[in-house]
């Protein structure tokens, strides 16, 4: 699969347990991947605890998250402005979505 297809649908990773739905077709070269049709991320299986956050943790809620662009953003509280949140730092985490 070239880049440029995961580019079409808006994706810049995947990763080992992403379900995709694909377009197959072939040319000289051999089979390539024309089209991704959907995506199905795995979810975690940890649910997060109630726990209070550790001094250098806050907490916040999710505003809104796109799982296959892969970003979204939090409202923390304090802060004035929403944070910005990535899926490869989530990713790091075994976290491959949030709600």
């Amino acid at each position: 699969m070239h880049r440029s297809a995961l580019e079409r649908f808006g994706l810049s990773t995947i990763y080992s347990t992403d379900k995709l739905h694909l377009t197959v077709t072939s040319n000289q070269h051999g089979d390539f991947v024309k089209e991704i049709m959907s995506i199905e991320r795995a979810k975690s299986d940890k649910t997060p605890s109630d726990s209070e956050p550790l001094e250098d943790e806050v907490r916040g809620s999710v505003k809104l998250f796109n799982t296959a662009k892969g970003y979204g953003f939090a409202d923390v509280g304090d802060e004035e402005e929403d944070v910005f949140v990535h899926l490869k730092t989530l990713c790091n985490f075994g976290i491959y979505q949030l709600n």
